[in-house]
Parts: structure tokens; sequence; C-alpha cells
């Protein structure tokens, strides 16, 4: 008889128990490494709260995170959206919430989903080392709330979240892209959030208006704290600035002291975020995998019951489930059904590879050295973003299943070309189309800043590098360049599309002003919508 039959009470100690089974055979067999787990439970407007605070335990007050919060709620109390029956963070302890009123079965699955399979992704995955510090997130969250509580306090509610507005305006475009400074050692970070409360305490004039040079008459201070951090490099090499938030941050000119802090609390957080955006795929695909396989071995152990387990594998195939193009609610390929898959083809092809699969991964170090499926899983975890996850393990197998194929979109023509469908030599194209859509250059605008005029009007220039002829929708980017002035301490900021051959096609500023210079567009046209032709993926199940 099952230890845990489905109709158990789920109490603290049966949550205990299934944690310490699940990371048993998570270690043992699968040889996964994670964070100590805390498990959270909570009720459904703990849920919704966390919904709304970016599923982070602690978080700074700001007036859209209270409108989101009353939006889902209305939704969720209307019927119109479910509730998520887990969320996880990156962190060290990694905080696992689980909703209260989860069955058994289903606190089993979201354990070994959320607490084993996303605990190992993020403690392994080589874009949330590089970019993310689990170690010190949590004190930096507790910061971030008190800092802004005191700068409510000091300067009002509506000065700082009319600053924190266009904090987040700029968040997709606040983030290292391809390089950063050395990362910070977790001790070091710690003490320099509590050195910058001890300032903020101590000070005579709050938030350190006593420690920053006197903008006003020191003008040639901000010359050089500009030159210094940033400014002379870009307005002397080649090289821009990826990241805004930091510029910013760094070398806006007269900015006080509070204004630059906030800045890199919107910047560090939004770092945090980064690398999610783009493992999606295969950190769904593996805590998918990861909970089948536990889920599994945990009715075989008679830990769970018959019951439980047929539960489970219904609900597990909502959770893979692929919509039809023609439903309405399809927008894609669902990552844990792609994820999942590629999974389930890696441990096909290692225990079991057809002559195709033995042509198309005969040049893979690992397919050619023989690792067994477990060791491929965390390879495929650790070492790949979702886009190279899908260049290395897509199979033709897994093309056919899915029916994709490529497809070209004119829209000066009447009909769509099938450019690539089932056979040898598309399957390549199939799969790098793919995998291309999910790179990060190809669904957020590339925009640096190339130029400052630090001893004149200090006017901000930024590049946006124009891809496939999209521009930017004049509108969109007036709204988002006057956000940057603020950030500028309110001088003018413009931005210039540039097409790949180095020609300025638009120029649009701060005040509104729009100049074309590429002679054949309709200024009233929606720039969102102009482009050439681009290729997707499509399928029909």
């Amino acid at each position: 008889m099952a230890r845990y039959p489905y109709d158990t009470n789920v109490t603290h100690e049966v949550l205990t128990d299934l944690l310490n089974e699940a990371e048993t055979i998570a270690k043992e067999e699968l040889g996964l490494d994670m964070y100590p787990n805390q498990l959270v439970i909570v009720n459904n407007q703990a849920m919704l709260d966390a919904y709304t605070s970016v599923a982070l335990p602690v978080m700074y007050n700001h007036w859209s995170f209270g409108k989101l919060q009353v939006t889902q709620e209305k939704q969720f109390r209307a019927g119109q959206m479910g509730l998520a029956y887990e969320i996880v963070i990156n962190s060290n302890p990694s905080f696992c919430y689980l909703k209260s009123d989860n069955p058994l079965f289903m606190q089993a699955l979201v354990i070994n989903h959320a607490a084993c399979g996303h605990n190992h992704f993020f403690k392994n995955n080589y874009l949330f080392k590089k970019w993310t510090n689990a170690e010190t997130i949590l004190p930096f969250l507790n910061f971030a709330k008190k800092f802004v509580a005191t700068c409510e306090s000091i300067h009002g509610e509506e000065t700082v979240e009319r600053f924190l507005d266009s904090c987040h305006a700029l968040q997709a475009q606040g983030v290292f892209y391809y390089e950063r400074p050395e990362k910070a050692n977790p001790k070091e970070e710690l003490k320099h959030l509590q050195k910058l409360m001890e300032d903020n305490q101590n000070s005579h004039d709050p938030l350190w208006a006593n420690t920053v040079p006197n903008y006003d008459t020191d003008r040639e201070a901000v010359i050089e704290e500009t030159r210094l951090s940033g400014v002379d490099r870009i307005n002397n090499t080649s090289e821009g600035e990826e990241n805004l938030l930091y510029f910013f941050e760094k070398s806006s000119p007269f900015l006080p002291q509070w204004k630059r802090e906030l800045i890199r609390i919107v910047r560090v957080i939004a770092q945090y975020f980064y690398p999610q955006g783009l493992t999606q795929v295969n950190n769904e695909g593996f805590a998918t995998a990861v909970h089948n396989y536990l889920t599994e071995r945990m009715f075989e152990k008679d830990i769970i019951d018959h019951t439980s387990m047929e539960r489970f594998i219904k609900s597990n195939g909502g959770v893979i489930l692929q919509p039809s193009y023609k439903s309405e609610y399809y927008s894609g390929f669902n990552p844990y059904y792609l994820g999942y898959n590629i999974f389930c083809e890696i441990r096909r092809v290692c225990e079991e590879p057809t002559d195709e699969d033995k042509k198309w991964f005969k040049h893979r170090t690992w397919f050619k050295e023989g690792h067994d499926w477990k060791y491929v899983w965390k390879y495929a975890a650790e070492e790949h973003s979702s886009a190279e996850f899908i260049m290395q393990f897509l199979t033709p197998a897994l093309i056919r299943k899915m029916k994709a194929f490529e497809v070209k979109i004119d829209t000066e023509q009447p009909y769509v070309e099938v450019t690539a469908t089932h056979n040898e030599s598309y399957y390549r194209q199939i799969k790098k189309t793919l995998a291309n859509s999910y790179l990060r250059e190809n669904s957020s605008p590339q925009i640096q800043i190339v130029n400052v005029n630090a001893k004149g009007d200090h006017t901000v220039t930024l590049h946006h590098k124009i891809v496939d002829g999209v521009w930017l929708r004049q509108e969109s980017a007036v709204k988002v360049l006057k956000h940057a002035s603020v950030l500028n301490n309110n001088y003018p900021v413009v931005l210039e599309g540039v097409s790949p051959d180095g020609e300025v096609q638009y120029r649009i500023t701060s005040d509104g002003d729009f100049e074309d210079f590429s002679f054949d567009l309709d200024l009233d046209l929606d720039l969102s919508d102009e482009f050439d032709e681009t290729s997707s993926i499509i399928h029909i199940p």
C-alpha cells in the first residue's frame, strides 16, 4: 500500500517527507545539484500578490503593481484566469511557493518540478551563473524596499513613483547583454548594501545629499564624473553602451545620488530576470522532464498511489499540451511542450539511436563519446540557452512529430510561401529558423548610446539597429524617449534608426520631433508594421 493515498491530508510533515524523497531521488539517481529548498504554503490571495510583485518575496512599492493586482484579481474572480500551482525564484535558499489547496499529487508534482528541476537549472545554467547572484538577491530586495520607502517619506510618493516610471520604461534596455563589470563578491555586495543604509540613516541631509558634488556650482565636477564613468569611451571609440540604465546611473549630469540609486535598483532587478527570457524552453523542458521522472519513481517506490498517478498523468498532459494553430489559445510553440519533447528525444537517442540519429549527431561530442542520457540532460540544461538548446538537440523525428515547416511571409503578396518542409535538406533550415526565433536580438530592439554632448547641452544620442526593415513605433518611441530624458536629468535624448549599412533612416527626439531620411515612407504609417519579409515556424497538428 502506498505511503500516501490520494486523499491524504496534506500537512507540513507530509510536504517535508515528499520534499526529502524528491531531493534524494534527484541527487542519487539524476545527479542534480540544488540550492537548499524552503517551501512556502500560500492561499489564493497570496499567490495573486506574488504575481503582482513579479514573484519576488520582497518588493518595493509602486502604483503599477497595485494596478496589476486589481486587474488580475478581477480576472481571477470572474473565472477568466487561473493561478499557478507554484512559483519558484532563483535565490539561495530557493523559495518555492505552493498553493495551499493543491491536492497531494499536485504538491508532489510541483515540488519535483520547481524545488528540484528549476532549482538545479537556476544553480547550474551558465547564463544564471554569469548574470545573476542568488546569494545576494534577497538582501538586495530588502534594501530596495526600505530605500524606496525612505525616498518616498523624504521626497514624496508622487515624485518617487514618477521617477520609477521612467526607470521601468527603460527596464528592457537596462541589462548587460554581452559584457558586464566584474561580478561582485556576495560578501562585498552585502557590505555595500549595509553601508548604503547606514549612510542613509546617519546623514544630516538624508540620502547622502552631503556626499555628492554640488552640481549647481561645480560644473567641472560633473564633466569629470561623466568622463570617468563612460562618456569619454563612448565619444572616442566605436563602442556604444548597451545598458541604458547603467549609463544614466553613472553618467547622468547633475542627478541627485538618491535617484542614481533608484536607477541601480531597477537595473539590478532587470538583470536578475534577464536569463529567464533566454532559457525558457530548456528551463521549463528540463523541469518538466525531471518532474516526470521523479513522480514515476515515487509511484514505483509506493510513495504515491495509482489514483494520484492517474491524476498526475492527466494534469501533466495539460502542461505539455500544444494548442492547434486554429485554437484561440495558440501563441506559437508551448515552451513546456517543445522543451520536454526535446529532452525525451535526448533520452531516446542515447538509448536507442536510429540510423538517422547517428548521421544527425555524428559530430556532437556527447554522442560520439557515448554519454548516458542523464549526463546529456544536465549538459543540455547547464550549458545552453533556448536557441542553443534547439540547435544542439532538435531531431528530424521531432520536427516530423510536430509537423513543423518554414514559411516566408511577404505583405506585398496575397499568399504565404512554404520555404522548408520535411526532407533531409530542409531539416537544418527549419531547426535554424526555430532557434533564431528565441534569440534576444530577434525579440527586443537593439539600442545603444553612441554619443554624449558632455560639455554642451548634455544631449544623449541613441542608435536603433534596424533589422529586417522594422522601425520603432513613433508614438511609443517618443514616450520612452521622454522617460529617458527624465533619467538624463531632463536634458535631451535623440534616437536614430540606423540601417545595416550605417545609414540613418529616421530620427526621433524626446521633444516629439520626427525626421524621415529614407524618402520613401509615409510619415503617417504605423511604423511597427513596416517590414519586407520574415521567416517563422508554424505547425499544423
